[in-house]
């Protein structure tokens, strides 16, 4: 994924700086929670600070809702905090009194060196190409318009109403099947638009199967997105393929 740089490649391209950058950042995080811990005053503080994370983590789990990593956002004030704090007392330990600036420069300027290239892509990319890979699957997108159903998509994983309001949601093999053949008998073209395909191993293992035969979809085009996981893949449907193909029998399950 070329809109993509994990920790690794930037780990191997900027060994210096990067290194530099996590001993200093791990050392400041561990600084500041030492602050903290020393004084059950400042224990108390922790509480806001750890509670949007916490509660997003906890709403998770009750909702049996998947845990993207971006969603531990919520720990980015603390982490904020803590960082701020650790770095202001690893400079005391540094004469003269001023290397609390030269720290704070120092780590300023190798963060903005050795992220120029995420930055980059963050200005020219979206960070999921939601609304560019809906106008690959339909020309029209207003619900109201006459011609909306002149294309049939479906949403199977990773898709909103927001971008594309006339998908059809599937929820089993049985329900593509069926959407394949209604794009059949009405003669229109059939997409699917999703990212993470790998979650449907997990909920949809027949349906994962079915959509990378390239007898019946075509290899998909791919919008990269700025997380492995935001990348999007668009199939397109071969027209009456379906009835060249031998189809597993899928027992029925009560929804």
């Amino acid at each position: 994924n070329p809109h993509c740089l994990p920790l690794p490649q930037f780990l191997t391209e900027h060994p210096f700086p990067a290194y530099s950058l996590l001993l200093l950042a791990l050392l400041s995080l561990i600084a500041g929670t030492l602050v903290f811990l020393s004084n059950r005053t400042r224990i108390y503080l922790l509480l806001p600070l750890l509670a949007p994370g916490l509660l997003t983590v906890i709403h998770a789990k009750i909702g049996g809702n998947l845990l993207y990593p971006w969603y531990m956002v919520g720990f980015l004030p603390l982490c904020i905090v803590l960082l701020s704090i650790g770095l202001e007392r690893i400079s005391r330990l540094i004469p003269p009194r001023s290397s609390v600036v030269v720290i704070s420069v120092f780590f300023l300027a190798v963060f903005a060196i050795t992220t120029q290239a995420q930055r980059q892509l963050f200005r020219n990319h979206s960070v999921e190409a939601l609304a560019e890979s809906v106008r690959l699957t339909r020309t029209v997108i207003n619900p109201f318009h006459p011609d909306i159903d002149e294309v049939i998509t479906l949403n199977i994983v990773h898709a909103t109403k927001t971008y594309d309001p006339a998908h059809l949601p599937i929820r089993s093999f049985q329900a593509l099947i069926d959407a394949l053949k209604q794009a059949d008998s009405t003669n229109r073209p059939l997409y699917i638009n999703l990212a993470n395909p790998g979650l449907l191993g997990l909920y949809l293992p027949e349906v994962e199967k079915l959509i990378w035969n390239t007898d019946v979809f075509k290899a998909p085009t791919l919008i990269y997105g700025l997380q492995n996981p935001c990348t999007r893949y668009i199939f397109q449907y071969r027209p009456h393929s379906i009835e060249n193909i031998s189809l597993p029998k899928i027992p029925a399950k009560n929804p």
